[in-house]
């Protein structure tokens, strides 16, 4: 299975890709929006994780751009948020029909 981790802060993306390497995965990084979205159109991935605040492009947006490519690729997203901004999500989230996963 191949994944694409989306995450700006290197400690992070070097954790993950460490587990997720140690379990049998295949993993590439992507620090920024820009680059997640570059790699995902030109490479086929089983799984996206991506960090919603991230620069150039934020999660959210990548999503909708790889939505409006065709590509259809699982994405779970990782989102540290307040309550008062996860009511901002949430509302976002359901106006877009995405899913959300909290933890």
């Amino acid at each position: 299975m191949k994944i694409l981790v989306v995450e700006d802060e290197p400690k992070s993306a070097a954790f993950l890709r460490k587990g997720l390497s140690a379990s049998g995965f295949v993993v590439d990084l992507a620090a920024d929006g820009d680059e997640a979205l570059s790699l995902a159109a030109n490479l086929s991935y089983d799984l996206v994780i991506l960090d919603v605040m991230l620069p150039r492009r934020n999660g959210w947006t990548v999503i909708s751009d790889l939505r409006s490519r065709g590509i259809r690729t699982p994405v779970l997203a990782s989102i540290r948020l307040t309550c008062g901004e996860l009511n901002v999500v949430y509302t976002a989230l359901a106006n877009r029909r995405h899913a959300l996963m909290v933890m």
